[in-house]
This record gives structure tokens, C-alpha cells and sequence, in this order.
């Protein structure tokens, strides 16, 4: 409701071939990009056409892929940003996940996140790499404090910031209608988790992406605002 340009970027690739899919699953990620003029929109823009390009050739193992395909898209977006003076200090957020062999397998870096709702049960299932996050994991200030803190938006970690990247990995099982909210601030920033968790349980992917969006950008829609939700099936996946 506020910004100019969409520095937020999306994408979900389920690949062609049995092979592939049996071998990595399907991959989705959400990034929020930050830097420069233009440079936050092209960091988002890069880190999710690289990392499935990268992931999906890189097959030995889907962890190693995934590593791998960051890694690939934080050197990209790090010598771009060092070859194109407009483009200096640019950076994103990303978090990602794979849906493979009865298990997911996640990489995230930044303030996007990943939540889990299995059973009416909602669990963020990534640590926010920002500057308040880490005042509330030290005690220093209470979780509910975080939303308003005037250094919220002051991120630790992102990619194409420097050569070196740390990113979270982890994997867990998966079982019949798991929901995965993948989402950047511009959401959980002014939508709690617990209401993010009662329209997922409520409506169909698709729809609940929609109510989601509708409601930050009531409550002001200060930023750009993505979110993907996964259901798994039995057979498959649907995606809103």
C-alpha cells in the first residue's frame, strides 16, 4: 500500500521427469530484497531464479544440492553488486523448502520464514536472523516488544551481502495435510502468528494466501507483502 516497487520475490518449481522429481522433489521459496535503488528487487529476483537452476542440476544429494544452490546464488548476486556501481550493497532474504521422500529439507537466511500446521498444531520452524530477534532470544526484550522496536528491520544475516554465507538447514518428516506457510515481513510484521495460523487452518491454500495479504495490507500494508502455502497429499501437493 506504501512502497513504489516490489522488492519481494516468489517462486515454486516442480520439475519435468520422474527422475527429478523422485531424486529433489519440488522447491519453494520466498525472498525480500533490500539495497540501493533497484538493487533490492534484482537480489530478490536473482536468488529465486538461481537457487532452482542451481538445485536442480546439482543431484548428488538434496541437502548438498540445496547448500549448493545457495551458495551459487550468493556469489552471483555479491560479484553483480560489486560489478554495477547502482547495484552496490544489494542483498535478500530467502527461505526455501524442499518436498522430497517423505520429508522436507529447508535453507533460510534473513526475516522470511517458514511455518509448519500439522494438526491444528502451527510452528515457526526458522529463527529470524535480525537484530531484535537476537535481543529476544538473549532476554533483552520480549517477544511482543519486537513488532514496534525501532532496529525490527535491522537484519544479521542475508545473502549477496559479502563472499561468506551462513545459512540455517534443516530437515524434518512430513505427513498428510501439513500445511507450510512460507512468507516474508511484509506479513508476520503486522499479522501474528496466531492469526496466521487460524485463517491457514480455516480456508484452502489459494484462499488463505489472499486473506492473509488482504489483512496486512489493511492493518497498512507498510510493506511488500508474499506468501505461499504448501498442503502435502498423499499423492501430491497443492499450492495457493
Amino acid at each position: 500500500m506504501h512502497r513504489r516497487e516490489n522488492q519481494d520475490s516468489v517462486n515454486y518449481v516442480n520439475p519435468e521427469g520422474k527422475r527429478l522429481q523422485k531424486a529433489l522433489g519440488c522447491l519453494l521459496m520466498v525472498a525480500d530484497g533490500m539495497g540501493g535503488a533497484a538493487g533490492g528487487k534484482v537480489a530478490s529476483e536473482m536468488a529465486v531464479s538461481i537457487i532452482p537452476n542451481a538445485y536442480f542440476q546439482y543431484t548428488v544429494d538434496p541437502l548438498e544440492s540445496l547448500k549448493h544452490a545457495f551458495e551459487s546464488a550468493n556469489t552471483e548476486i555479491f560479484q553483480r553488486s560489486q560489478h554495477e556501481p547502482a547495484l552496490r550493497g544489494m542483498g535478500t532474504t530467502v527461505t526455501a523448502v524442499a518436498f522430497i521422500d517423505g520429508r522436507y529439507i529447508s535453507a533460510h537466511i534473513g526475516d522470511t520464514r517458514l511455518y509448519r500446521l500439522r494438526e491444528h498444531t502451527f510452528e515457526r520452524l526458522t529463527a529470524d536472523h535480525s537484530m531484535v530477534a537476537q535481543m529476544v532470544r538473549e532476554g533483552l526484550i520480549q517477544e511482543e516488544d519486537a513488532r514496534h522496536h525501532p532496529h525490527r528491520n535491522v537484519l544479521l544475516r542475508s545473502m549477496g551481502i559479502q563472499e561468506n554465507l551462513v545459512v540455517d538447514f534443516q530437515s524434518d518428516h512430513i505427513k498428510a495435510n501439513d500445511l507450510y506457510v512460507l512468507c516474508t515481513d511484509g506479513l508476520h510484521g503486522l499479522v501474528e502468528d496466531n492469526e496466521i495460523a487460524a485463517i491457514t487452518d480455516a480456508n484452502p491454500p489459494k484462499e488463505a494466501c489472499e486473506l492473509l495479504v488482504n489483512l496486512a495490507n489493511e492493518r497498512g500494508g507498510f510493506d511488500n507483502i508474499t506468501v505461499q502455502i504448501a498442503q502435502i497429499e498423499s499423492t501430491g501437493w497443492l499450492l495457493g
